[in-house]
């Protein structure tokens, strides 16, 4: 497990309209919960679906979230459902980077920090008794590439005061390349 600083978060400047277009989907597939940026190590754009079908369906135009990306100064959106295709898993999570050069990222940790922090601040996971939450993302689904990425969190008076992320993530081999 890597040791972060908790995320921090502030509104954004990017409206559904043009996120949706870009995400191609529907402005109908955000709920009520606010889209926010996390700026940190990159700046990730935090979006909240109704569920897997919607996180499921999208179908970016990469050069096109990637212009709007660069123009806010966004480095990553963060798709997430609330709910994940496994029973003892937390959320599901689409990591969309290519203002990085990366299309579609399988598994993050930074990324997943900022939407446990998300989840916290919005109050859409269980906190323990003693103040601690883990977060389970199931990422790299809709890519072949399943991963799951485990944030531990300490929360202290509605804020996460302690966080560490780790997990699994599934290894591409590469025609031609050697199997180690």
């Amino acid at each position: 497990m890597l040791t972060l600083e908790p995320a921090p978060f502030q509104s954004t400047s990017i409206s559904a309209d043009e996120l949706a277009a870009a995400l191609g989907t529907s402005t109908n597939v955000f709920p009520t919960i606010p889209i926010e940026e996390s700026p940190s190590d990159f700046v990730h754009l935090l979006v909240p679906t109704t569920g897997l079908d919607a996180l499921s369906s999208m179908v970016p135009d990469f050069e096109a979230l990637g212009s709007l990306c660069r123009a806010h100064g966004v480095h990553t959106v963060a798709a997430y459902s609330p709910v994940a295709g496994a029973a003892a898993n937390t959320i599901r999570v689409r990591d969309f980077c290519p203002a990085t050069g990366t299309d579609e990222a399988p598994a993050t940790g930074t990324t997943n920090r900022a939407v446990s922090g998300h989840l916290v601040r919005h109050k859409l996971c269980g906190l323990g008794a003693d103040g601690t939450s883990t977060v389970r993302a199931e990422q790299g689904v809709e890519m072949g590439r399943p991963s799951l990425v485990t944030t531990s969190m300490t929360v202290t008076n509605g804020a996460v005061t302690h966080i560490a992320v780790g997990g699994v993530a599934t290894l591409l081999q590469r025609a031609g390349a050697e199997s180690v």
